[in-house]
């Protein structure tokens, strides 16, 4: 984490969040540590993002007014659509960690989505049921976009039912294991050729300071690279990239990963 991160009053992007509180408290100093402390668990992550859920969509809606800030996940979102135009049939579109809905309710509105022909169903799912209630309210009952509660670890969705997925930051919330887990809940929901945007933190595999109540852990790429590579799951990386959204100063990863 750089120091401008680190020492931010109050800033989530995508999947993290850094206040006052939280600024002078130290994270865990390992990934075993934060396993051990129940940091990684679900009903600690559900009940830290149900408690901020309001706080949080106003901090996303600020950022957004800012029309020189350019959101790396809105860029990763843009070039997912420009790499299944062509080439898939109907299906989902899944947000997994979706928040609030903004990412998928900006989408809807994108004219790289608008002009495939028929367009897939949108859902974003998440852990946090005060983020679904969020995300429902500010969809106005948007007959193409559902929001559901659900778990990365175990998606409600059928086998190679979806023409796309993003998981934008939500690894950040589960050791190597589950990192690996994801991938293949990924890889089973995913229809042949569809694509998956995974989007991460990088760091030194350890925790980086995040939320009170739980914890994030910031991924060597090395690491996410060799999950990928040493899984049976039949996503093969395709393409990646790295943006530094300038209100954190914080690198993302963006991978693309292809179902054969």
């Amino acid at each position: 984490v750089s120091p401008k991160t680190a020492t931010m009053a109050s800033q989530k992007e995508d999947g993290a969040f850094h206040s006052k509180k939280n600024e002078e408290s130290k994270p865990p100093s390992s990934v075993k540590e934060a396993v051990s402390k129940g940091l990684l668990k679900a009903d600690a992550i559900q009940s830290t993002y149900d408690n901020m859920a309001e706080e949080y969509l106003e901090m996303i809606k600020a950022d957004e007014s800012n029309e020189e800030a350019i959101s790396p996940t809105h860029v990763a979102l843009k070039k997912l659509c420009h790499l299944f135009f062509d080439h898939v049939e109907k299906g989902l579109l899944v947000d997994v960690g979706c928040g609030p809905g903004t990412n998928l309710l900006w989408l809807a509105k994108q004219e790289e989505f608008t002009r495939i022909d028929p367009p897939p169903a949108l859902v974003g799912v998440d852990l946090s049921p005060e983020m679904i209630k969020l995300a429902k309210k500010e969809s106005q009952n948007d007959a193409n976009v559902e929001f559901r509660v659900g778990n990365m670890l175990q998606l409600d969705f059928d086998e190679s039912s979806a023409v796309g997925m993003l998981n934008g930051c939500s690894i950040q919330h589960a050791d190597l294991h589950g990192v690996k887990k994801t991938l293949s809940e990924a890889a089973r929901v995913l229809m042949p050729r569809g694509i998956l945007v995974l989007q991460f933190w990088i760091g030194d595999d350890a925790p980086l300071p995040g939320p009170e109540g739980a914890t994030l852990i910031g991924w060597k790429l090395n690491t996410v690279r060799s999950a990928i590579r040493d899984s049976d799951d039949g996503l093969v990386l395709f393409d990646e990239s790295q943006h530094v959204y300038e209100a954190c100063d914080m690198p993302y990863e963006f991978f693309y990963k292809r179902k054969t």
